[in-house]
């Protein structure tokens, strides 16, 4: 909880839509809407985030989109594997609930859903 809180201190305002949270190294916080999906990786094919000095991450690493109400993790295939909340909690596809850590490669992302949040 100290991690998303400070995160959460440094964003400052941030969307009313899901988004992903990290830190860069420079220690700012950056943030993007998921919208209609996102692909997250070292160099992904399609729109999304890219990631290009993270060794750890694959060309494409993860998915996140809009399943129902909620939105769904989908690990695509990554040499490196994609972990929720610990490094012992490797998925393949999970359902994310707002504050869910995710870890991939050299990155720690936050997934927030504002209009979960009670």
């Amino acid at each position: 909880m100290q991690f998303i809180g400070g995160l959460l201190a440094d964003a400052g305002n941030l969307p009313a839509e899901p988004v992903l949270l990290w830190r860069e190294l420079d220690r700012s916080v950056k943030h993007v809407v998921i919208g209609t999906g996102l692909t997250v990786g070292r160099k992904t094919l399609v729109p999304g985030l890219a990631f290009s000095t993270d060794a750890f991450l694959s060309r494409s690493h993860f998915r996140v989109c809009p399943e129902g109400d909620s939105y769904r993790i989908e690990d695509l295939r990554s040499k490196n594997g994609t972990y929720i909340n610990c490094a012992e909690n490797q998925v393949s596809s999970k359902a994310l609930r707002d504050g869910d850590i995710i870890l991939a490669g050299n990155h720690v992302f936050v997934f927030l859903d504002p209009r979960k949040t009670t």
